[in-house]
């Protein structure tokens, strides 16, 4: 079990993920598996689900699953992600309406990111009525760079290396409750991956022999 690492307001959480790639798509799970303090959210299930897939030379298509009870007002605001290696050029995105903008490299770094982390992009949600989020529903964006693909994904912070993503999630309970979580390999998740990583290891050795 993974401590956390950022209380705020009042409100935080240990959190842990589990990590998938099978097939052509990386899935990252941000997980709440016990609250410290407040009254947190329902343990056992992933808060949000980020899944990473190629959909063209370039560029990776994104979902970002909330996945709140229906009912509640819980979405996202912040989604940090790491990429290695990292784009030397035709840096870009797009979104569907959820989206508010999409930040590479220091612009990235220097917002808002917890605990001094720094991750190589940041995708701001739009967080007010029918522009959020929705419980039990997805958003949907293109991430483009040279060379990007999913695996570039699966990687960790400068600050630590286990620390593949966090997410910042707004109206856990009320409109002023908000907690960072954050996503790391899930070590008893590994054991039934390693056709995945196998897969993964392979594609960017590849890529870095062909540089």
């Amino acid at each position: 079990m993974i401590s956390s690492k950022w209380p705020l307001k009042g409100l935080a959480f240990a959190a842990m993920a589990s990590f998938s790639a099978l097939g052509s798509a990386l899935t990252i799970d941000f997980y709440s598996t016990n609250v410290l303090t407040g009254p947190g959210i329902a343990a056992g299930v992933p808060v949000l689900s980020v899944t990473i897939t190629d959909s063209a030379p370039d560029e990776v298509s994104v979902t970002v699953f909330n996945n709140a009870p229906l009912g509640t007002t819980q979405t996202v605001k912040t989604l940090w992600l790491n990429v290695d290696p990292y784009p030397a050029s035709l840096r870009g995105g797009s979104g569907d309406s959820h989206v508010d903008s999409i930040n590479w490299g220091a612009t990235a770094d220097t917002q808002g990111a917890p605990m001094g982390l720094t991750f190589d992009v940041k995708i701001e949600f739009k967080t007010g009525g029918p522009t959020r989020i929705p419980a039990q529903d997805s958003s949907v964006f293109t991430l483009t760079g040279s060379g990007l693909d999913e695996s570039d994904f699966f990687t960790g912070t400068p600050q630590d290396a286990d620390i593949l993503g966090v997410a910042h999630v707004i109206s856990t309970v009320g409109n002023e409750e908000s907690v960072h979580l954050y996503a790391v390999p899930e070590p008893a998740s590994i054991a039934g991956m390693l056709l995945g990583f196998g897969a993964i290891a392979a594609r960017r050795a590849r890529k870095k022999n062909s540089a």
